[in-house]
């Protein structure tokens, strides 16, 4: 989701001669052929870097609490593609490069322009896939989102929750505004989402919803103000309710983390990074293995809670 406040600086088209445009179009067509099918590091530098190793051990834990599923065969090549897709990144792009395909990728703008079962949904559509991903492993009890704007990717949480039977499940959508008229006749938002018009960082709220997913699976998405205090406060409301296993996804962490939007910020990569370097750091490991798809919002903010 993208607020009128968070001030996102965008590329423009103006800005590129023609010759390098198809130059870079090129470029970044390629590359995503070549990388969408396997996972890679992050494309971040200097927050938390992970060696190789802690990477690709992520999926040895993978395997063994999922070890009962019949995605089994599939982690086990996702963890023999990984590393060859890692060396062939790598061997064709530097970190600068990297980065530069993620500005291209975030200035075209695709995120403003998709709409969910006729509900706009200002969401990366590879992030959106690995959510799904993530929901169809954690099937949690509760998704609780922080920033609704349209209703889109409130929608999307719960077109999965109903395509995999969990009829019990709610997701709880909050924003400070109200903007869900088109969505709230949709059978899927009326049965399967709780909108919460007040700011997600108010006090009584949170403690209501921590009381009510007391002792149930939860997952955490945080889309709303991406002032760098604002989503330090949410993190430390909201971290300590998702469950072991589950995670905490800091959305558009690229803003500051690549960053795609320099003249904004501090954002919520720097919320990331105090999080972890304070008390965050006890209860969540960035999963960068949740970067499958190479091109996405959220750098470094796949936030997984550790076991207990």
């Amino acid at each position: 989701m993208r607020r009128m406040h968070r001030n996102r600086e965008v590329l423009s088209t103006e800005s590129y001669q023609m010759n390098a445009w198809t130059r870079n179009m090129l470029v970044a067509g390629g590359l995503t052929l070549l990388l969408l099918s396997a996972l890679s590091a992050t494309f971040y530098a200097g927050a938390h870097p992970r060696s190789r190793a802690a990477v690709l051990g992520t999926f040895g834990n993978q395997l063994e609490e999922f070890s009962s599923l019949e995605d089994r065969e599939t982690l086990e090549y996702a963890e023999r593609r990984t590393e060859e897709i890692i060396t062939a990144r790598n061997q064709s792009l530097g970190v600068a490069e990297q980065k530069q395909l993620l500005t291209l990728w975030h200035g075209l703008g695709i995120w403003d322009n998709m709409w969910f079962l006729g509900i706009r949904i200002k969401k990366n559509p590879m992030d959106l896939w690995m959510m799904n991903n993530i929901i169809a492993e954690v099937r949690p009890d509760f998704i609780i989102e922080t920033g609704t704007d349209h209703g889109g990717s409130a929608l999307y949480w719960a077109a999965s929750l109903d395509l995999l039977g969990l009829k019990d499940s709610r997701v709880i959508t909050i924003d400070i505004d109200d903007r869900t008229a088109a969505v709230s006749d949709k059978s899927l938002w009326n049965d399967y989402v709780e909108f919460m018009h007040s700011s997600s960082t108010d006090s009584e709220l949170v403690a209501a919803i921590g009381e009510r997913v007391r002792g149930s699976t939860v997952l955490v998405a945080l889309d709303s103000n991406h002032q760098a205090y604002h989503v330090l406060q949410e993190l430390q409301m909201y971290g300590p309710m998702v469950t072991p296993g589950s995670y905490l996804v800091v959305e558009d962490t690229n803003m500051d983390g690549v960053p795609v939007a320099p003249g904004f910020g501090p954002g919520p990569m720097t919320a990331v990074i105090q999080y972890l370097e304070g008390d965050g750091g006890e209860l969540f490991d960035q999963d960068l293995t949740r970067e499958a798809y190479v091109l996405t919002f959220n750098p470094g903010g796949w936030l997984r809670r550790k076991a207990q």
